[in-house]
């Protein structure tokens, strides 16, 4: 019998919290895994679906307010479900080092 990676355990865990959401559009499950004693160096695992097609949000990522929360949180890495078995890992530093609101051009 084979084991899952760590990452695809936590990311399923995640996929099966987004199917408790409620919005229309897309459905986002997302769990921290994090040392029995802080939040600090801990690691976010994302997964999004459409609610339609129930097919993987493509280039799912956090939203501003929520990369501010992860940022003050901590927590050291983002890790995002593309795929059954696909996964990309985001270094939270990058999101301070490449920070939007500091030069003015949003990506709206």
């Amino acid at each position: 019998m084979n084991r899952c990676s760590k990452e695809i355990y936590y990311l399923n865990i995640a996929e099966a919290v987004s199917k408790r959401c409620t919005c229309l559009r897309r459905h986002y499950g997302a769990i921290i895994s994090a040392s029995r004693r802080d939040m600090i160096g801990s690691t976010l695992y994302l997964a999004g679906l459409d609610a339609k097609k129930g097919s993987y949000v493509e280039n799912a990522n956090s939203c501003a307010m929520c990369k501010r929360l992860i940022i003050n949180a901590g927590i050291e890495k983002v890790i995002i479900k593309d795929g059954e078995e696909q996964y990309r890992i985001i270094r939270v530093k990058s999101w301070i080092d490449d920070d939007d609101s500091i030069t003015g051009i949003l990506g709206y």
